[in-house]
């Protein structure tokens, strides 16, 4: 699996992409990026966050940028599950024809395979929920 990268801008916003280059003094190249969207959401356990990937870039059909070195304030790599998600996202917008035209929320459960996927990455085994 290739190693993707999330970029925290000065924005606020948040990108996962492949980084293609960092050779430029002062751009990163950039492939496919996508806005992560944290959503915070009632269930019976209480407030849980997910996840959306959207376009970052509207109505391009570039799929390379460049951007500026000085607008990114944190780079760091996507975990397992992210980019299992990211991946899922950009080969379904793929076979819609073009990268920019297809925009989705995760379904219930891609995002309990995510959040499984990280669990375990980060604890080990997942714990089952008990209620009393």
């Amino acid at each position: 699996m290739t190693e993707y990268k999330i970029l925290k801008l000065q924005s606020g916003e948040e990108i996962i992409c492949d980084v293609i280059s960092k050779e430029h003094p002062r751009t990163f190249e950039i492939k496919a990026p996508l806005k992560v969207n944290v959503l915070p959401r009632v269930t019976k356990y209480g407030i849980e966050e997910s996840i959306s990937l959207q376009r970052w870039i509207h109505f391009s059909h570039e799929n390379v940028y460049n951007i500026d070195k000085n607008k990114v304030m944190v780079i760091t790599e996507a975990s397992s599950g992210l980019s299992k998600f990211y991946e899922h996202c950009i080969t379904m917008m793929a076979k819609e024809g073009d990268l920019t035209t297809r925009e989705r929320e995760p379904t219930d459960y891609e995002l309990d395979e995510i959040e499984s996927e990280e669990w375990d990455e980060d604890y080990g085994e997942p714990v089952t929920r008990t209620l009393h």
